[in-house]
């Protein structure tokens, strides 16, 4: 972030948050993920954690059950993708259960999770990169495909919610 990792640019990047402090009016809501057995947690996280409480800026710290920074990698994207989400009021949905094929016929059947019973879901099963079906926006939450001829099949899920933030995901392909 600096450019370099000699002393002089470690002490300007632990100042940013001093002056940063020293400086403003405004008190944000910060939030700060770390493991909970990791050395920046110690050495820079809870020094700043009470420079936050003298200047009563509000934070939340999540604390990773980890000891290695390399490790926040497999935490971070899924935690940053849902504070996002939160922050901007975009609906959950993520996949609960997925059926590929039955054994009396091909289908393509899923099951849809989402954080609240108003939101809606719309669906749309893709043949060969082309939709060839569309389930329009309802409350229901499975949605079960007959499969018509071979091909490269996926799925793509869209969560609507009350206030008409949409968030979609694509399945993988499936072949049949």
């Amino acid at each position: 972030m600096s450019g370099n990792d000699g002393a002089e640019d470690k002490q300007f990047l632990n100042n940013i948050f001093n002056d940063m402090l020293n400086k403003t009016n405004t008190k944000p809501n910060i939030f700060i993920h770390v493991g909970n057995q990791e050395k920046h947690y110690f050495n820079h996280v809870q020094p700043l954690i009470g420079a936050f409480e003298k200047k009563e800026i509000q934070y939340t710290l999540d604390l990773g059950d980890y000891s290695e920074h390399k490790d926040v990698v497999k935490f971070y994207p899924d935690l940053l993708k849902n504070k996002v989400r939160e922050t901007f009021n975009y609906p959950m949905l993520s996949i609960e259960e997925m059926i590929k094929r039955s054994e009396e016929k091909n289908q393509y059947s899923v099951k849809i999770k989402s954080d609240s019973s108003q939101n809606e879901f719309a669906c749309y099963l893709y043949k060969d990169r082309e939709k060839v079906k569309e389930m329009k926006y309802s409350k229901k939450r499975k949605y079960r495909f007959s499969i018509e001829g071979s091909g490269k099949y996926h799925l793509k899920i869209f969560a609507k919610n009350s206030a008409s933030k949409v968030y979609s995901k694509t399945q993988p392909a499936v072949f049949f």
